[in-house]
């Protein structure tokens, strides 16, 4: 009796080897990059709210309505690889998190470094820095003249996009501000029309954009003191993916070399200007 059931347990064994063994058609990847070109599929994260970066023509559907300076850089990554580009919308917060737990391979949302961050995630090197040079207060415009300076803020109600450089410039230098976190950039701007909140903190790119296209909000004459380790945009990829990063930095180092990037922004602000982008 003993045998027989030593015997069972060894068929069992086997059997159980069998179906844990790849299949012989199976692909097995050794990292994101060698999969990404395998498959011919790379997808790129963003939170298309932040004109003229990455925001939404509302004339276009599916994945050509996503357009901006940041749009056209992940296009450009996905051309240099030779694969295509699938573009998933997501909250920024969510772009963060996508790229934390592996869901996506890379992030282009007016990403800057912090320390924080870096902890989770693996940075590529700076590929703009003028959406950082100035961040300040987006503010209903009929009452611009009460903040001649980021003190006149002090306990005031102030929105941010939760996870921004912007949020943690507010909750730095503004004194007891009460933050109003939001998800979506459009939401914060919605509540500076009608008065939720007394300012948002925005970058001021984005804040002059929103004004172009909303006569009622306007950017306030102070802005915060801007430094620290949040000097430019970068994209992000998981940590530890390596050969992806290293790919994705040459690319970029191209993009910079032959000044590209600087020529989207340009074309995307009047793009979102010509759109009425918000």
């Amino acid at each position: 009796m003993k045998k027989l059931i030593k015997l069972a347990l060894v068929a069992i064994i086997g059997l159980s080897l069998v179906g844990c063994a790849p299949k012989e058609d199976e692909v097995v990847y050794n990292n994101a990059l060698e999969e990404i070109i395998g498959t011919g599929k790379i997808t790129m994260v963003t939170s298309p709210d932040y004109a003229p970066y990455e925001f939404i023509d509302p004339s276009k559907s599916g994945q050509e309505q996503y357009v901006g300076a940041d749009i056209e850089l992940g296009k450009y990554i996905a051309e240099k690889l030779g694969v295509e580009l699938k573009i998933e919308a997501l909250d920024f917060d969510s772009v963060l998190a996508s790229i934390n737990t592996g869901k996506a391979d890379f992030a282009i949302s007016g990403i800057s470094y912090t320390d924080e961050r870096a902890e989770t995630m693996d940075f590529t090197t700076i590929y703009s820095n003028s959406e950082n040079s100035c961040s300040g207060i987006l503010v209903n415009k009929e009452n611009a003249d009460l903040y001649q300076t980021i003190a006149d803020f002090n306990g005031k109600k102030i929105g941010a996009q939760n996870g921004t450089v912007q949020m943690a410039h507010a909750e730095d230098q503004i004194t007891d501000a009460v933050m109003e976190l939001v998800s979506n950039i459009n939401d914060g701007v919605l509540n500076v029309k009608t008065n939720k909140v007394d300012g948002f903190a925005i970058a001021c790119s984005s804040g002059e954009a929103f004004a172009q296209a909303n006569d009622d909000v306007i950017m306030a004459t102070p802005k915060f003191i801007v430094g620290g380790d949040s000097d430019g945009n970068a994209a992000t990829v998981t940590k530890g993916e390596v050969e992806l990063l290293e790919k994705i930095n040459e690319i970029i180092a191209e993009v910079l070399e032959l000044g590209l990037y600087s020529k989207w922004e340009q074309e995307a602000t009047e793009y979102a200007l010509a759109i009425g982008a918000e």
